[in-house]
């Protein structure tokens, strides 16, 4: 700014652009689970209700009968939520020193990656040690370490070194373990060792709590009939479904219409919802 002034316009925007970055690349190096997904904004239904209570249990006394704890499911069906809410409810409480537990979250992509730049720097005793300090380990689609040969045999040693300790070890993926083909046996084993629960899509009447909570999260008004209609043309995918809701009343709300079935009909059409058999 001239004469030593306050900094101009441009130089207040280049600054918040490079705090936005700040965050934006913190969350990205993040391991920590996402706090915004807890147990209160999940809704199981009928159809997980058992699983939400292995996950709740889990929480309640990690490293205890549930461990290791496999959760699996099809995309789209909140196994991340879930995961990252037993993590958070965890946080919350006081560990055996009086302070929080500590939880890990990370997937299994960024775990192959920060083994590859490890072994390159010559750092893999500060790689496992990150790793084994945690009393809480969930890691999140481990099929993506199909094939990675040297990233399962790492993860092999650091589950059995957790387990030992008796801390909580987590894993997510979209298949039960004896299906994921390209993982070694003896860890698959590892998995099957312990309590595996699937996670399946909710069913209609849960998909309408879902939307609702979603909509007032929005603070938008939509009405019963046209939620009724994304629930029923988007049933497998609650991400999806929730995404094709905020476009829905995005839609709207540029055009300055109200919402209507038709309007949400064509746009599902748009997104390539298919139509409800």
């Amino acid at each position: 700014a001239p004469f030593g002034g306050p900094p101009g316009p441009s130089a207040e925007a280049d600054q918040a652009w490079a705090e936005a970055d700040e965050k934006m690349l913190a969350a990205l190096e993040s391991e920590q689970p996402l706090a915004t997904l807890t147990f209160e904004t999940f809704f199981p239904g009928a159809a997980n209700a058992f699983t939400f209570k292995i996950a709740q249990a889990v929480a309640e006394s990690p490293g205890g009968e549930y461990n290791p704890l496999f959760l699996y499911g099809s995309v789209g069906t909140g196994k991340t939520h879930l995961v990252c809410a037993i993590g958070n409810a965890i946080l919350r409480q006081k560990g055996k020193k009086g302070s929080p537990p500590r939880v890990g979250y990370v997937s299994a992509s960024r775990f192959a990656r920060r083994l590859a730049e490890a072994a390159a720097e010559n750092a893999l005793d500060a790689f496992r040690e990150n790793y084994c300090h945690w009393d809480v380990l969930i890691l999140d689609d481990i099929q993506f370490l199909g094939g990675r040969v040297e990233a399962q045999e790492e993860f092999f040693h650091i589950f059995n070194a957790l387990h030992q300790e008796q801390r909580q070890i987590i894993i997510v993926a979209d298949k039960a373990p004896d299906r994921l083909g390209l993982l070694e046996q003896r860890l698959v084993s590892r998995f099957a060792s312990g309590i595996v629960a699937e996670l399946k899509a909710p069913e209609w009447e849960t998909r309408m709590k879902i939307l609702r909570h979603r909509t007032s999260e929005l603070g938008v008004a939509v009405p019963e009939e046209v939620l009724g209609v994304i629930a029923m043309r988007v049933p497998g995918d609650v991400r999806k479904m929730t995404g094709a809701l905020k476009k829905i009343a995005a839609f709207a709300k540029l055009i300055g219409q109200d919402l209507t079935v038709e309007m949400a009909q064509e746009m599902l059409n748009h997104l390539g919802a298919e139509a409800a058999a």
